[in-house]
């Protein structure tokens, strides 16, 4: 299925990300900080991005910027999955690039949903 990149510093997110998801076909990669997370990407070109804002030494708007500016990157889906919910915030991450915004906490079910309709949009648009 896909490949997922998981840039979130919270071990207990990575672990029931990382639990379901392969259940369901795809890997998933984890990264705790922003830069490895940013490297990875450029790097490996995962098929989606989950990309959490507060990330160890930059933060996740600033590797979404990077990675939207970049043209091996810049068709990634990235759902940013974090704690900040104010509208504001919101709106920055969506004007950046952002495919999609799922703050925490989350249902299991809302996040596939938002991968699934992530991923079959990357398919349509290829």
């Amino acid at each position: 299925m896909a490949h997922i990149l998981l840039a979130e510093d919270d071990a207990r997110i990575y672990k029931m990300i990382d639990t379901r998801l392969p259940r369901r076909g795809h890997t998933v990669t984890w990264a705790r900080e922003g830069p490895q997370a940013l490297a990875y990407a450029q790097q490996q070109r995962p098929d989606l991005i989950l990309l959490d804002i507060m990330l160890p030494l930059q933060e996740g708007i600033s590797v979404l910027r990077e990675l939207r500016a970049d043209p091996q990157t810049a068709d990634i889906p990235i759902i940013m999955l974090t704690a900040l919910n104010d509208p504001l915030t919101v709106q920055t991450c969506l004007e950046h690039g952002a495919t999609n915004y799922i703050p925490k906490p989350f249902s299991l079910s809302e996040l596939l949903d938002c991968i699934n309709e992530a991923l079959a949009s990357r398919k349509t648009t290829r």
